[in-house]
């Protein structure tokens, strides 16, 4: 069975724009260009084992656990849906929900990885496996982020379309 990841996205919408919270890449690898995306992980059955895709709550109940450890605050996930599934470069697919934030979460502080650098040096450094997190317009969220999550944007898009109508004349009522 092929490893798989899964993935929060985070939302809010401010007068008639959309916006993402996206996390971006600590360590030596967030040097580079377009290192911001959505909190992800590998998923487990809790025993170190695959999990079937079918098996959708232990798929979210990772994604919660990712993000929970990358951004520092648990999700509220009242009004959550399946936002879609995107593919890494290496093959494995990224199952990704999306939730409704308020518009002022901020990051907090995200776990440490362990990893070899420089590569093939037998050195080993502890980095965040996410430096900073923040809202971006839809716009900027594409310029930022990684190359294959960048389709997220345009589903995240058509799921709210209709919603950010909905709300701008919630507004008017009051």
């Amino acid at each position: 069975m092929a490893k798989i990841s899964a993935g929060l996205m985070m939302y809010c919408i401010e007068g008639r724009k959309i916006k993402v919270f996206l996390g971006h890449v600590g360590g030596p690898f967030g040097k580079r260009d377009k290192m911001w995306g959505i909190p992800k992980g590998e998923v487990d059955n809790g025993n170190g084992g695959d999990v079937d895709i079918e098996d959708e709550k232990v798929v979210l109940n990772n994604a919660v656990r990712e993000f929970e450890e990358e951004i520092g605050f648990a999700p509220k996930l009242k009004d959550a849906f399946y936002l879609g599934k995107v593919k890494r470069k290496n093959g494995r697919l990224v199952y990704v929900w999306a939730f409704q934030g308020n518009g002022r979460e901020k990051f907090v502080k995200s776990n440490t990885v362990e990893l070899e650098w420089p590569p093939k040096s037998g050195i080993i450094i502890k980095v965040l496996e996410i430096d900073d997190a923040r809202y971006f317009t839809l716009e900027d969220a594409k310029k930022n982020m990684h190359k294959f999550q960048e389709p997220l944007i345009g589903m995240i898009y058509e799921k709210l379309k209709d919603k950010i109508g909905k709300e701008e004349k919630q507004r008017k009522l009051f």
